[in-house]
């Protein structure tokens, strides 16, 4: 490939914590992290998160590596609803592991190194990485095969052992490898090759699912459209949807990925709790009648769900003061942050 000239050459922008105190080290991770999702401490006694960024603009998508300690990643509805972030991040492991619950029905999925993940910031998730290194690239949601979109996509892992797992792979290390080198209008080139080739992996995947991991068609929906109208009620239960709709249980789980059915039920629960707690006039809304009215047995159990989830008490959520973020974040912002960043925080990119 003929080197671009300087000034026609890919927008790049280096983040590192290299000489950042812990806190600032840890705030900058989070706040770089915003428009996309939240970045949690999950070790006991961490004190910061470390690692480095290398980002580069290419076409309308960001592409690079990455390196990190152990962590966390929390996307809720509730961060979706704000930021309205239209893409979808592919990370090839280069080296750690990943494991969580991703999608609407939480299925449970975990991925090591040379697997490529996916995830679709229109959709929640939250998992745990060990220590590790990804070649990444965020992709617009449009760019993708329309058939591909009617699938579910964050948590899907395209194994290294696949074929197309493996092509997948090669070629995000190529493009890692030939980013510095690239012109803008390669980039935009590359952008279209690289979601030609997820599609295609993608379709590769879905259409090799064994039938009895496919549940039949709009029952998916039917389940979470059920479980959305009757959330408040005590009786909904994996039970209570066998029973109405006339389903076994693996089946349900089936539907639901292993056992994310009760973990789903309470997610929703605690999601609308946090709704009417931050909502205009929350602050005289009483904790206890909130855990009860979203299907909770008792507050105490409530409470405890509540921490486990947000990390903090519904008492703190009340007095938390809400900073909406804005609903035009692009790309193009982010890859700015990353710039300013750059400014202040000079070090050795990670390689791809």
């Amino acid at each position: 490939m003929k080197p671009a000239t300087l000034n026609d050459r890919l927008s790049a922008a280096l983040f590192t914590t290299q000489g950042l105190t812990p806190d600032d080290s840890t705030d900058a991770w989070r706040s770089l992290a915003m428009p996309f999702f939240e970045v949690l401490a999950r070790e006991a006694g961490q004190r910061r998160l470390d690692g480095a960024i290398l980002s580069y603009a290419m076409g309308d998508c960001l592409a690079g590596a990455t390196q990190y300690n152990a962590r966390g990643y929390r996307l809720t509805d509730g961060h979706i609803r704000r930021c309205e972030m239209e893409y979808v991040f592919v990370q090839l492991l280069r080296s750690g592991s990943v494991s969580g619950h991703a999608g609407r029905s939480g299925d449970a999925f975990s991925a090591g190194s040379g697997d490529v993940c996916i995830f679709d910031l229109s959709d929640p998730f939250e998992f745990d990485t060990s220590e590790g290194s990804t070649v990444t690239l965020v992709l617009p949601r449009h760019t993708l095969d329309r058939k591909v979109m009617r699938h579910g996509l964050s948590g899907n892992v395209l194994s290294r052992r696949t074929p197309m797992g493996q092509a997948l792979g090669a070629h995000l290390l190529t493009l890692a490898r030939l980013l510095p080198e690239m012109s803008q209008q390669e980039g935009r080139a590359m952008q279209d090759a690289s979601a030609a080739m997820l599609s295609a992996a993608l379709r590769d995947r879905f259409d090799k699912m064994p039938d009895v991991a496919r549940p039949r068609p709009g029952m998916r929906q039917q389940l979470l459209d059920y479980i959305e109208v009757h959330l408040a009620s005590p009786e909904l239960s994996p039970q209570h949807l066998c029973e109405r709709f006339g389903m076994a249980r693996p089946h349900l789980y089936r539907v639901f990925g292993g056992s994310g059915v009760q973990r789903y039920i309470q997610r929703r629960r605690l999601e609308a709790a946090m709704r009417d707690l931050q909502q205009p006039g929350g602050r005289r809304r009483n904790i206890s009648q909130t855990a009860y009215r979203w299907g909770f047995s008792s507050e105490r159990q409530f409470q405890r769900a509540f921490r486990g989830y947000y990390g903090m008490t519904p008492s703190e959520a009340l007095r938390q003061v809400e900073h909406p973020l804005p609903s035009d974040v692009s790309l193009a912002d982010i890859q700015k942050n990353l710039l300013n960043w750059t400014k202040i925080t000079p070090g050795n990119p990670p390689g791809p």
